[in-house]
Protein backbone atom coordinates (compact mmCIF):
# COMPACT_ATOMS: atom_id res chain seq x y z
CA UNK A 1 0.00 0.00 0.00
CA UNK A 2 1.28 3.45 -0.86
CA UNK A 3 1.66 5.84 2.03
CA UNK A 4 0.50 9.37 1.22
CA UNK A 5 1.45 12.06 3.72
CA UNK A 6 0.85 15.77 3.11
CA UNK A 7 -0.14 17.51 6.27
CA UNK A 8 1.34 20.46 8.07
CA UNK A 9 2.37 19.14 11.46
CA UNK A 10 3.23 22.47 13.04
CA UNK A 11 3.32 26.07 11.92
CA UNK A 12 3.64 29.37 13.75
CA UNK A 13 2.40 31.24 10.66
CA UNK A 14 -1.05 30.43 9.21
CA UNK A 15 -0.02 31.82 5.80
CA UNK A 16 2.47 28.94 5.49
CA UNK A 17 -0.22 26.28 5.88
CA UNK A 18 -2.09 27.63 2.86
CA UNK A 19 0.69 28.89 0.59
CA UNK A 20 3.41 26.23 0.82
CA UNK A 21 3.26 23.11 -1.35
CA UNK A 22 5.61 20.13 -1.03
CA UNK A 23 5.61 17.57 -3.83
CA UNK A 24 5.84 14.82 -4.90
CA UNK A 25 5.14 13.04 -1.66
CA UNK A 26 6.40 10.36 -1.56
CA UNK A 27 9.53 11.52 -3.40
CA UNK A 28 12.23 9.46 -5.08
CA UNK A 29 14.80 11.84 -6.58
CA UNK A 30 13.68 15.46 -6.23
CA UNK A 31 11.48 17.00 -3.54
CA UNK A 32 10.06 20.41 -4.50
CA UNK A 33 9.04 23.10 -2.01
CA UNK A 34 6.96 25.93 -3.49
CA UNK A 35 5.88 28.95 -1.49
CA UNK A 36 3.34 31.08 -3.32
CA UNK A 37 4.12 34.75 -2.64
CA UNK A 38 6.59 33.86 0.13
CA UNK A 39 10.39 33.91 0.02
CA UNK A 40 12.00 30.82 1.54
CA UNK A 41 14.99 31.39 3.82
CA UNK A 42 16.01 27.87 4.76
CA UNK A 43 14.75 24.35 4.13
CA UNK A 44 15.98 21.50 6.31
CA UNK A 45 15.33 17.76 6.15
CA UNK A 46 15.46 15.91 9.48
CA UNK A 47 15.48 12.12 9.79
CA UNK A 48 13.47 10.22 12.39
CA UNK A 49 16.51 10.13 14.70
CA UNK A 50 16.52 13.95 14.78
CA UNK A 51 19.60 14.30 12.56
CA UNK A 52 19.70 17.04 9.95
CA UNK A 53 20.42 15.22 6.69
CA UNK A 54 20.01 18.17 4.33
CA UNK A 55 20.02 21.98 4.53
CA UNK A 56 19.36 24.45 1.76
CA UNK A 57 19.61 28.21 2.21
CA UNK A 58 17.83 30.24 -0.45
CA UNK A 59 16.13 33.54 -1.20
CA UNK A 60 13.69 32.10 -3.75
CA UNK A 61 10.06 31.02 -3.52
CA UNK A 62 10.92 27.52 -4.78
CA UNK A 63 13.50 24.97 -3.63
CA UNK A 64 14.45 21.68 -5.27
CA UNK A 65 15.97 19.14 -2.89
CA UNK A 66 17.94 16.26 -4.35
CA UNK A 67 16.85 13.34 -2.15
CA UNK A 68 18.17 10.57 -4.42
CA UNK A 69 20.85 9.53 -1.89
CA UNK A 70 18.56 9.37 1.14
CA UNK A 71 17.26 6.15 2.67
CA UNK A 72 13.62 5.17 2.38
CA UNK A 73 11.67 6.57 5.30
CA UNK A 74 9.68 9.42 6.79
CA UNK A 75 11.45 12.74 7.30
CA UNK A 76 10.49 16.09 8.80
CA UNK A 77 10.81 18.96 6.37
CA UNK A 78 11.38 22.25 8.21
CA UNK A 79 10.52 25.27 6.07
CA UNK A 80 11.75 28.63 7.39
CA UNK A 81 10.59 31.97 5.99
CA UNK A 82 10.43 35.56 7.17
CA UNK A 83 6.78 34.87 8.05
CA UNK A 84 7.63 31.94 10.30
CA UNK A 85 8.32 28.23 10.23
CA UNK A 86 6.34 25.17 9.17
CA UNK A 87 7.13 21.48 9.49
CA UNK A 88 5.77 18.81 7.17
CA UNK A 89 6.21 15.06 7.10
CA UNK A 90 7.55 13.73 3.81
CA UNK A 91 8.20 10.20 2.60
CA UNK A 92 11.30 9.21 0.67
CA UNK A 93 10.71 6.02 -1.26
CA UNK A 94 13.16 3.86 -3.21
Amino acid sequence: ADLQIDSVVTSNAPVLTQNVRVFPNPAQDILIVEAEGIVLKRVRLIDMMGREVMRLTTAQSRANLNVANLQTGVYSLVIETREGRATRQVMIKR
